[in-house]
C-alpha cells in the first residue's frame, strides 16, 4: 500500500481544474481565493515545467491562488521546475515531497509559512527564500535513506530576520545578509537583497562604492544553455566588476552546454561540478584563456 493510498483519496478533493492544474476553494464556492490541489489519479500528473498563475477564472469568477495544499505535488517525479506566484502565502506539508527532478525553487516574498516536509526527498540545487518567510517546518528539505533526495546545495536567505525553524532548511552553502543566522556554512553579503540576474547568472553586489559583485548562483532553466561570465556585468545601467565565481555557483545544472569565463577572479570549489551536459572543450578553452 502506498502512502497516499493509506492517507485516502479525499486528501485530493478538487473543486475545479484550469489549465491542467486542480484547485479547491478556501472559503466555499462563494469565496475569493483557492488552493492548488493534487491529482487523485496518483499518476505523476504534474510534469516537467509548471507555472502557477496568480489568479484563475472559473465559471466567470476570478480567484486568487493563495496557497499550495498538502501533498499537492507529492511524488511528481517528472516535475523539473515550478513557478510559484507572489499571491501564495503558504506551502503545505509534503507539497513537493518526492519531486526528485526538481532542481531549483524561488519562494516568493509573500510566502509566510513552509510546512513540514514541503520539499522532502528532492534534489534541489538552488533555493531562494523570500523576504516574508516567518516559519519553516521540520524536515522541510530532509530525505529518506532509501530515496535519491538530498539537502539543497545553495540557500539564499533574503529574510533579514531568521524565520522560526530556519535550521530546518540549511543548505550546503547559505547566503545571508547578516550574522543573525547561526550557521557554520554561510557567507554574509550585506547587499544580498540587491541580488540580480543577467542571462541566467545570479550576481550579488559586494561594494556599491567600488562597483564590485560576485557570482553566487544561476537560473536552472533549460532555455538558457549558455553561461557567459565576463569581467564586468551591467545592472540597471551600472557596470560592475565581477570579483569571483563563488563555490557551487552553477553546481549540478543539467542544461548548461557551453561556458565562457573571461574575468580574472577566482573560480570557487565545485562551481560547475555535476553539469553533465557541459561540453568539456568549451570549459577547458575558457580556463586556458584566463
Amino acid at each position: 500500500m502506498t502512502l497516499l493510498s493509506a492517507i485516502g483519496m479525499d486528501i485530493f478533493a478538487q473543486d475545479f481544474e484550469v489549465d491542467e492544474i486542480y484547485y479547491i476553494y478556501n472559503e466555499g464556492p462563494s469565496g475569493s481565493s483557492v488552493s492548488v490541489s493534487g491529482s487523485n489519479h496518483f499518476d505523476d500528473e504534474y510534469q516537467v515545467n509548471l507555472s502557477i498563475s496568480k489568479a484563475v477564472t472559473y465559471n466567470g469568477k476570478t480567484y486568487y491562488v493563495t496557497s499550495i495544499g498538502d501533498y499537492a505535488f507529492f511524488d511528481c517525479s517528472s516535475l523539473t521546475s515550478i513557478t510559484i506566484p507572489e499571491s501564495v502565502t503558504s506551502i503545505g506539508s509534503s507539497t513537493f515531497n518526492g519531486c526528485t527532478e526538481l532542481n531549483s525553487v524561488i519562494i516568493p516574498n509573500d510566502v509566510e509559512t513552509i510546512s513540514v516536509k514541503a520539499f522532502y526527498n528532492t534534489n534541489l540545487k538552488s533555493v531562494s527564500m523570500g523576504t516574508g518567510v516567518l516559519s519553516i517546518g521540520k524536515d522541510v528539505f530532509g530525505y529518506d535513506d532509501k530515496s535519491s533526495g538530498s539537502q539543497p546545495v545553495k540557500v539564499t536567505w533574503l529574510t533579514n530576520t531568521p524565520p522560526t525553524g530556519y535550521q530546518n532548511a540549511v543548505g550546503e552553502m547559505n547566503y545571508v545578509a547578516n550574522d543573525q543566522y547561526a550557521l557554520y556554512n554561510k557567507t554574509v553579503y550585506p547587499f544580498l537583497s540587491s541580488v540580480f540576474e543577467v542571462d541566467g547568472v545570479k550576481y550579488v553586489p559586494v561594494s556599491p562604492s567600488e562597483r564590485t559583485c560576485d557570482v553566487i548562483d544561476c537560473a536552472y532553466d533549460k532555455s538558457l544553455p549558455t553561461v557567459n561570465i565576463g569581467e564586468t556585468v551591467v545592472n540597471k545601467g551600472i557596470s560592475l566588476h565581477v570579483r569571483q565565481v563563488h563555490d557551487y555557483a552553477c553546481y549540478g545544472h543539467p542544461d548548461i552546454q557551453t561556458l565562457t569565463i573571461s574575468h580574472q577572479g577566482n573560480i570557487g570549489n565545485y562551481a560547475f561540478q555535476g553539469c553533465t551536459n557541459l561540453k568539456s572543450e568549451s570549459v577547458l578553452r575558457s580556463l586556458w584563456e584566463m
